[in-house]
């Protein structure tokens, strides 16, 4: 089923003038790439849990996302005032696009770039390679929402369910979500966005706290 002007709003939701965005299938999502994305009031939760742990009375944060997908997240943090930049990693050139198009329905100014990446002026801008370790600072937000199935699972994401996710050892290219934790110690803080049961290795060092979403969804903040 297609997305209508009348659902449209569970997925994509306003423009940060309060109008409605003209979201059309094939160009700014599919159903598979629906089945991955975080549904705008689960994005805004997300942001809000986020902004409550950080100051947010001084300059505007940087945000890096690993997997950037169509930009379900993308879009809340890039209208959010309390962010500067977001730099959205995105490997697949089909997701890519669509994330453009979506930035651009939403009237976001972005810069894309494929290999090898330079920072911009944009407020997004829209790797399309897998993540890459960044420099980071204490003004630095690591949001990390992996896939969440293995990627020798045979089907396709539409028709994944709670007992095709990972509950260990999911990785981003070669690295392991400890090894990117470890990567980003200079951060003000690391988000996670994982599936209820996966079980992560803590490292000393950093402050854990697991916040459940829904039913099949968890977010963990790591503070130093």
């Amino acid at each position: 089923m297609a997305i209508t002007q009348k659902n449209s709003c569970h997925y994509f939701g306003p423009r940060h003038d309060g109008s409605k965005p003209a979201i059309k299938h094939g160009i700014h999502y599919t159903m598979e790439t629906l089945r991955y994305m975080t549904p705008y009031l689960y994005s805004k939760k997300i942001i809000d849990l986020i902004l409550k742990r950080i100051p947010i009375n001084k300059q505007p944060f940087d945000v890096i996302e690993t997997s950037g997908g169509i930009g379900g997240d993308t879009l809340t943090f890039a209208q959010s005032p309390y962010f500067n930049r977001i730099l959205s990693f995105e490997p697949k050139h089909d997701r890519a696009m669509m994330l453009c198009n979506n930035l651009r329905e939403y009237r976001i100014p972005f810069a894309f770039q494929k290999e090898p990446f330079e920072k911009t002026k944009a407020k997004v801008t829209v790797v399309r390679r897998p993540f890459e370790t960044v420099a980071l600072n204490s003004q630095s937000i690591v949001y990390i929402d992996p896939p969440w199935a293995s990627p020798d699972n045979p089907k396709p994401g539409a028709y994944l369910n709670k007992t095709d996710f990972m509950t260990q050892n999911i990785k981003l290219g070669d690295d392991t979500l400890e090894d990117l934790i470890d990567s980003s110690k200079a951060a003000r803080l690391i988000a996670l966005k994982l599936p209820l049961a996966y079980k992560i290795k803590k490292r000393a060092g950093f402050n854990y706290e697991k916040v459940l979403l829904r039913n099949k969804m968890k977010i963990i903040f790591i503070i130093k």
